[in-house]
């Protein structure tokens, strides 16, 4: 089984720390990236494909 992940914050710290140390684990998948700048979104989902990107953490947290 697979731990699906869903991160708030796509800046440096996401992209440089959190991303990459989540990719390394096989158990674990990052799905979602929350952030309110459009361009980070972008970011996290070119460099890591992150399938889904939210503006609002709260939307989400929903799902």
């Amino acid at each position: 089984m697979k731990f699906r992940i869903g991160i708030i914050g796509a800046g440096g710290i996401a992209r440089y720390a959190h991303n990459p140390g989540w990719k390394k684990l096989a158990d674990a998948e990052v799905i979602a990236v929350a952030d309110p700048s459009r361009q980070a979104l972008k970011i996290a989902q070119d460099e890591f494909a992150v399938p889904f990107a939210y503006t609002d953490y709260r939307k989400m947290l929903e799902r």
